[in-house]
């Protein structure tokens, strides 16, 4: 990649990031969003999640009003906002002290550095390699993915197009190869929400970041990576919202969930929301279904309307979203192919033996337990969210039109993805111990 590439990626990146951190700065005030050497990563993580969100609902209005997804159209709104906020903010908002945490050992440190190369390796391989337009966002125009997602993948091609003057496949994998980063950051964030070990949390996302089909879409780009980064958001604010009562995590679960919807999954959307209105207490139900009911207006139901004026212009492509009578049963032994999906199986292993394992631990780490109360309930909700998503996703490959088009491992990878982080996270509140508290003189 030339300097002047980069340059454009670093510029890409930042539009998105900052229009990111201009919404997440209208949610209500919460843990996310600082700016201190350590939250500034977590931060970028956030506003990379919300500036998709933003592109999405920007597209959608756009398509509805029959306007044209210009860079201008898709950013001025938010530059507008952004400056209402900056003059009506009343002051930062400053959270509470946080409880003493567990200070990291020296594996610990080691888990967290190999990660973080991890994490990177996707954008420095897309920085070093040749225009590759396969598997990018690009290379999916006028393929199975542009016409299950058209509208978020016409929007990141609008917002490159105005950055770097016409569609760059490698633009398009660096946007993708940093949603790759996002996510890593963004599990590890749930995981020390929920008061998990340092090491333990580290090193099952360095787990996770090394599954092969994880890995390898990070690397080659991709639609599915990108509603993968937004359903993954979504369960680790819920995890958030379930164990804190963070009012931030909840209404940024609400617009990631309902992005899904934009991003080649009404199946999750739906359930996402439906599962987080669920585990939400009958007090704070009327927050909840408010920010649920906006999510769903600004995105889901533009996106939906726009993707079914796409399908009807473009009626001389193939339908591949008819779920009508096309059962093919032939596709089911692909689900079980382990080779692909260790980590989602651990997921479901976990789900399995939670109780038992629970049990079999009671009264055995007194450093681990008594002071900080284990994540039985954020469990219990992700198990369920799990279960809801897989039955989605298992119809959406099992009822398409997939026959002579994409090869059955194909299919079951880009639907099972999405549920990846999702296990990963489950796998890692179930097994991490959780912080030995230091102990106050």
């Amino acid at each position: 990649m030339t300097p002047e590439l980069l340059a454009r990626s670093g510029i890409a990146l930042a539009v998105l990031a900052g229009l990111g951190r201009v919404l997440l700065a209208c949610l209500p005030p919460g843990a996310l969003g600082a700016h201190s050497p350590r939250e500034i990563v977590r931060t970028w993580a956030a506003s990379h999640v919300l500036g998709l969100v933003a592109l999405a609902a920007s597209a959608g209005l756009a398509e509805l009003f029959g306007v044209s997804r210009s860079l201008l159209v898709l950013v001025a709104p938010w530059i507008v906002l952004g400056a209402l906020r900056w003059l009506t903010l009343p002051g930062a908002f400053v959270p509470g002290p946080e409880p003493a945490h567990e200070r990291p050992s020296t594996l610990a440190f080691m888990a967290g550095a190999a990660l973080a190369v991890v994490a990177v390796l996707p954008m420095a391989d897309v920085a070093t390699s040749a225009a590759d337009a396969a598997r990018s966002l690009v290379g999916e125009l006028g393929s199975e993915s542009a016409a299950r997602s058209p509208l978020l993948s016409a929007a990141v091609i609008s917002l490159m197009e105005g950055v770097a003057g016409a569609p760059d496949p490698r633009l398009a994998r660096m946007l993708t190869a940093a949603s790759f980063g996002a996510l890593c950051v963004l599990l590890i964030y749930a995981w020390e929400r929920a008061r998990r070990a340092p090491f333990g949390r580290r090193l099952f996302g360095l787990l996770f970041a090394l599954t092969p089909a994880v890995f390898a879409r990070a690397s080659t780009g991709g639609t599915d990576l990108v509603l993968a980064l937004l359903f993954a958001a979504g369960c680790t604010a819920l995890v958030s919202w379930s164990r804190h009562a963070d009012r931030r995590a909840a209404a940024f679960a609400a617009l990631a969930f309902a992005s899904c919807a934009v991003s080649g999954s009404v199946g999750l959307a739906v359930a996402g929301s439906l599962v987080l209105l669920g585990s939400t207490h009958a007090n704070a139900l009327r927050f909840v279904g408010s920010w649920c009911a906006s999510a769903w207006l600004l995105l889901a139901l533009p996106g939906v309307l726009s993707e079914r004026s796409h399908a009807e212009l473009d009626a001389s492509g193939p339908d591949r979203l008819s779920f009508a009578t096309n059962f093919n049963p032939g596709l089911l032994p692909e689900i079980v192919s382990f080779r692909r999906w260790g980590l989602l199986w651990l997921a479901a292993l976990a789900a399995m033996v939670h109780f038992v394992s629970r049990r079999s631990s009671e009264g055995t780490s007194p450093e681990s337990s008594g002071r900080i109360d284990e994540p039985r309930r954020e469990v219990r909700v992700l198990t369920a969210l799990l279960a809801i998503g897989l039955g989605a996703r298992s119809l959406w490959v099992l009822l398409g039109d997939w026959v002579g088009e994409v090869p059955a491992h194909e299919a079951w990878t880009s639907a099972l993805l999405p549920l990846a982080a999702p296990a990963a996270l489950l796998v890692g509140l179930v097994f991490v111990r959780a912080e030995r508290v230091p102990q106050e003189a």
